[in-house]
Parts: structure tokens; sequence; C-alpha cells
């Protein structure tokens, strides 16, 4: 184990020397910065990771302290406050009310291995100013992960070499911070130098927790009751539609369902189409071209076709022409029409105004009746954890809700990571039966005005193609016919050279 020795004012209480007789502690941090492990070297435990939108709250003992550890969940590394969801500002403000009174100490949990740059600060202080009170810096410390990746370096070297932002976050947090090796829970010392390090803090704070202002609390807590409410509503609303749809529908699946999935890059188009599809029909990475799968689903033939994407906040004008003929000619690579465009969305990212017109623009390119054709796919559902999606649509705010009113209120939830869940794409099936029922004609059919703008962009681009390819053949004849001529000329030189020196030779033998 890498020892962890604090900065001015950081140096841990002797083994044996708590006095508190209970601790309560947070853990702050992006995603995959080891939080979760972090508490098993706790508490030593084998609590399963944490990727939810929800707080967890663990309580066990360590070294002869009772201990209560909330975990508030995590943030995409670089992601500022208004990138993530509004649910998980939420959570992190209401975590620390999750060991009341407040916490002792909030744990700031960074990764070694990977390099702390300006937008990790700001990600990080960000979360911080949720609490609403500049207090909470008296009561926090860094906790480094993955020591194994010091070696011989000691941490102040670490934080020296780091630069200026790492160096800012520890003076910030009073120069205290600490260091867990998760690979190494047998090792005890590195948890008692930690909770002596946090008694000795405790001091400093004359014993109090950090306490969030209770306004704060309340007016979070009224948000949130009136947000369940709202997702209440939403779902009765979503129940008597599918009603409705299944008395129209019967229960004889349609036969075959054509399906596009459209939407920005890094949406989980890919993942949803080898979710439905039931196996890895489509390749994990970004393409320029649209690509085309089928399958036997639940007794029906489903075809999918997933467009390529365009920039999270980029309106049309900012697409390139390829982009935008692509998304045009999705529509067109399942005659006579698509049955539904599934628009997808994460759940673990924001749904801003910004993004509105972007998705507007880039979805009205197949004309203003898509939108009777167009469902809201969610991906990323395992991050929502006990969060119904209702709830997530209504705390998201009106950009969120207006879009899926756009959609007439039709929006599926997909798990990507439990394929196995079968009935989660049995449903979204149904539900884009019940948009064939409701439509007449049934598919969406691509008007000859855009098919003959898909054309005529298809044959631009092979024209170009066949244009650039017969340019390459061409400078590749004048190359090889170049070095033929550079090759005879080196001969011609060479003999020509080789002729001098004779001469030379000759010469010198004539002189002697």
């Amino acid at each position: 184990m890498t020892e962890a020795h604090g900065l001015q004012g950081s140096e841990s209480a002797p083994e044996g020397a708590h006095h508190l007789t209970e601790m309560k502690i947070l853990l702050l941090g992006n995603k995959a910065s080891g939080k979760s492990a972090s508490i098993r070297t706790i508490l030593g435990s084998k609590e399963p990771d944490v990727k939810t939108a929800q707080c967890v709250k663990i309580q066990g003992e360590s070294a002869g302290v009772e201990v209560t550890v909330v975990e508030a969940p995590g943030w995409w590394r670089n992601y500022t406050v208004k990138d993530g969801p509004n649910l998980n500002a939420e959570e992190i403000v209401l975590s620390a009310s999750l060991c009341s009174p407040g916490p002792h100490v909030v744990l700031l949990v960074i990764r070694l291995d990977t390099h702390f740059t300006k937008t990790c600060r700001e990600a990080l202080k960000e979360r911080q100013g949720l609490f609403l009170s500049e207090s909470i810096w008296s009561h926090s410390m860094v906790l480094f992960t993955f020591g194994d990746c010091l070696r011989d370096t000691t941490l102040e070297k670490h934080i020296e070499s780091e630069g200026e932002a790492l160096q800012w976050l520890v003076k910030k947090c009073g120069n205290r911070f600490h260091v867990f090796n998760n690979k190494n829970r047998n090792d005890s010392r590195q948890v008692q130098e930690l909770l002596g390090k946090i008694e000795d803090m405790v001091k400093i704070n004359s014993g109090g927790t950090f306490e969030v202002d209770s306004q704060l609390l309340q007016d979070f807590e009224i948000r949130r009751r009136r947000d369940e409410m709202k997702a209440m509503e939403r779902l009765i609303r979503v129940q008597k539609q599918k009603q409705d749809t299944a008395c129209r529908t019967g229960d004889q699946p349609q036969p075959e369902l054509r399906i596009v999935l459209v939407g920005h890059r890094h949406s989980g188009k890919s993942s949803a189409g080898n979710t439905i599809l039931g196996s890895e029909e489509f390749e994990l990475r970004r393409t320029s071209k649209c690509v085309m799968k089928e399958a036997k689903v639940a007794g029906r033939q489903v075809t999918v076709v997933e467009a390529p994407g365009w920039w999270n906040n980029y309106c049309l004008n900012d697409s390139s022409k390829l982009t935008k003929q692509e998304l045009l000619r999705s529509a067109s690579l399942c005659p006579p029409g698509p049955h539904v465009l599934l628009l997808v969305l994460r759940v673990d990212g924001s749904f801003t105004k910004e993004n509105t017109n972007p998705v507007k623009e880039h979805l009205e390119l197949f004309g203003l009746r898509v939108w009777d054709y167009t469902m809201v796919l969610f991906t990323y559902g395992d991050w929502l954890g006990e969060t119904s999606i209702e709830q997530h649509i209504e705390s998201e705010g009106e950009a969120l809700q207006w879009l899926v009113e756009k959609c007439g209120n039709r929006y599926h939830l997909l798990n990507n990571y439990n394929r196995g869940d079968s009935d989660q794409v049995t449903e979204l099936l149904e539900q884009i039966e019940g948009i064939v029922a409701e439509n007449d004609p049934q598919y969406y059919e691509v008007s000859s005005e855009i098919l003959e703008e898909v054309q005529k962009g298809q044959r631009t681009v092979e024209e170009n193609a066949n244009l650039s390819m017969l340019k390459v053949m061409k400078n590749r004849t004048v190359l090889k016919w170049l070095k033929g001529k550079v090759q005879l000329f080196n001969i011609h030189l060479f003999f020509c050279s080789l002729g001098l020196f004779v001469k030379i030779c000759h010469k010198c033998i004539v002189l002697k």
C-alpha cells in the first residue's frame, strides 16, 4: 500500500484514538471514479457497484465506529450541471439529507490514473455549489482512488505534478486528502487513517456536521412531489392510449414492422437496434451511411434502419450535406416506407431548449407529417433505477415535455444492458402497432420530391466518387510513367558517370 500523508493540517489521528461513536460520510464524484469500491473498502462489504440515478445509503461498522455511507449518483466526467439530467442535480442535494442531520465529511472521489483537468474541476465545483453553501468546503476532503497506480511516487508529488486544477481543489478542501488502494482491502490501516483524518476535521468543525439549508430541501421535496403527480397523470394517459389501441388492433400482431432509428450521435441507436433484433447486428461505431438489418422478432418480420446521427446541438444548417442525404435515404431503404421513426434519446443526459431546434429541423427534413409517425425511444434505462420514465420526463422540464407531446405522448424506455428482457422489446413493438393502427396510410410515405432529391444526391455522390477514382487512377498512371522515366534517367546517368570515370582513369594511366 502507498502511504497517504496529507499536506498541512491533514495528519491522521493516532490509531485507536477515535472519539466519534458514529460517523456519517457522503461520497461525491463522477462516474467510474471508484465511489462504490471505496464504500466496500470502508465497510469491508461486498456491495455491488451503483450506476443509477438514486442515492444509496449503506450502514455498517468500521474500526469500531458505526459508519453511515451515502453514495450520490455520479455524472459524466466533463459534464457540467446543465449537461446532466435535472434528476441528477436533485439527488445530489438530497443525498446529504439521507444521513440526518448531515454528513461529517463529503469525500470528493478522484481517480489517480486519469488527469484532473480544469473542466473536471468546474464540474465538481458546480456539484458542490448545488448545496448553496460555501461552508461545505470546510467539511470536504479529497479521496484519491486507484492508489496502486502511484507506485514509488508520493501523493504530494502527484498533486504537484498534476497542475493548477488539482492543486486548487486540494487547497479548497483545506489541504485534506487521503488515498485508497481498493485492490488491497485487507490493509485495514488505510481505513483507520481515513477515519482518523475525518475525526481531526470534525474537531476543527467543533464536532458539527454539514447541514443543507432546510428551505432548499423543502423546495426540492415540493418540486419532486409535483413531478410525481404529473408523472402519474402522464402514465394514466399512456395506459388509456394502450387500451384504446388494443381494442383497435386485437391480439393479432402485425406480420411486418419497418423501423427507422434517428437521433444525435452517441444516443444509443446501434445498441437499441441490437436490443430490438435480439442480436449483435449493428456495429457499435459511428458511420456516415445508413445501415439496414432485419430479423424475426416476437412473431414479426422486423426491419431496422439506422440513420447516421447529427451532433447534439447542431442545427440543420450545421450538419453536413452527406448527413442530410443519408437521413432522407433512411426512409427509402425500407419500402414502401417505415411504420415508425424512433427518435433515440439518452436518459442520463439533459434535453434542453438548445436541443429542440436541432431535433425539430432534422426530423422535419422528412416533411411536417413525420411527427404522426415518430416516437421517442429513451436509452440507458438502467441508469434510472427505481425512477419511472414519466418522472424523468416531468423533472426535465418543458423542452422534453414538448418533444414527447409533439410525438403524441408516445415514448418507450429501453435497457440495452438487459437484452435478456424480451418483454421490453415486445412492448415496444406493440406500441408501434398502435401507431400503425392510428395512421392512414399505415406507414410514412416518402414524397416523390424527397425521393427525387435523395436519388439526385446519390447520383451526385456516385459521380463525384467516380471522378475522384478516375483522378486517382490518372495520377497513378502519371506517377508510374514518371517513375519509369526517372529509372531510365538514373541508368543513363550511371553510364555517363561510368564513362567519365573510365576516361579519367585512362588519362591517369597515360600520365604515368
